[in-house]
């Protein structure tokens, strides 16, 4: 258990405390406690919070996040730089391709988009002027999707390794953790260019366990993007959903979907483990 207490006044040895305290939060396998010790005359002496969690056994060991759509909330700004580069070059794009695609490396997009005999030099253009386009927009409006950076808090509080495995690249993963103020906050990281397969290949996600040293069946991903889902089952990991950029209904082949990472604990996560894994 986790137990938090402060003091508002010393007592003396031997005085007689009145107790009080009530369940504030019963979620699922999380159960927080709040409570304070008064005298007799209503001073307050102390007052504090109590949360234990019960666990899934020991199997969960670390969780492996995807950056845009779950952390942070990129998608408009990934878009409007899409839009830009494209309508340059007169090629078409709707945000039916953009919401089918995202999630995928950068590469691997503009290629189905562009097709087959399109100049190498010409697409590393787009690359460049895309992630420009894409830094310059979000600069100061970046926020972060509710829940999820208190829940990396969280996983550490609990000794739980956190990783970040995303299919950006590394110049736009840093500049994010940095709009965010969590440049230090994952144990390891794994870039898009880090890795020959973009997702749905399980590649970036096995490379996160292996900087790990942990066993990717005790590895739980979090993902909002078929792909991603679908990579994260490959491995060999449980992996929990967040619809925050598509259906629930999408997102089937997850062992947990949930509408906001506000209303996930650590112990819902490690409670995945409980249930038959899906594959």
């Amino acid at each position: 258990a986790s137990i938090q207490i402060n003091l508002k006044r010393p007592a003396y040895v031997n005085s007689k405390l009145i107790v009080n305290a009530e369940v504030v939060r019963n979620q699922r396998r999380k159960l927080e406690v709040a409570g304070s010790l008064s005298l007799p005359d209503g001073t307050l002496v102390a007052e504090g919070k109590a949360v234990q969690i019960i666990p899934g056994g020991d199997q969960l060991k670390a969780v492996i996040w995807d950056m845009d759509g779950v952390i942070a909330d990129t998608a408009p700004f990934h878009f409007q730089a899409w839009q830009e580069v494209f309508r340059k070059r007169k090629i078409p794009y709707s945000r039916e391709v953009f919401q089918r695609n995202f999630g995928k490396r950068n590469d691997v997009i503009v290629r189905s988009i562009v097709g087959e005999g399109y100049p190498e030099s010409e697409i590393e253009a787009i690359l460049v002027a895309k992630e420009g386009l894409f830094r310059e927009k979000a600069a100061g409006n970046l926020r972060s999707f509710p829940g999820a950076l208190e829940l990396i808090d969280e996983l550490k509080e609990y000794k739980v390794r956190v990783a970040l495995a995303t299919s950006s690249p590394i110049e736009n993963g840093q500049f994010v953790l940095r709009q965010l103020g969590i440049e230090d906050g994952f144990d390891v990281t794994v870039w898009g260019r880090e890795v020959t397969e973009g997702k749905p290949s399980p590649q970036i996600f096995l490379l996160a366990a292996e900087r790990l040293n942990i066993n990717p069946k005790n590895c739980v991903v979090i993902e909002d993007a078929v792909a991603g889902v679908t990579a994260a089952k490959r491995a060999g990991m449980r992996c929990l959903a967040v619809t925050n950029s598509h259906p629930g209904e999408k997102l089937g082949g997850a062992d947990l979907v949930a509408d906001s990472l506000e209303d996930v604990s650590v112990a819902d996560i490690a409670g995945i483990f409980n249930s038959p894994e899906k594959e």
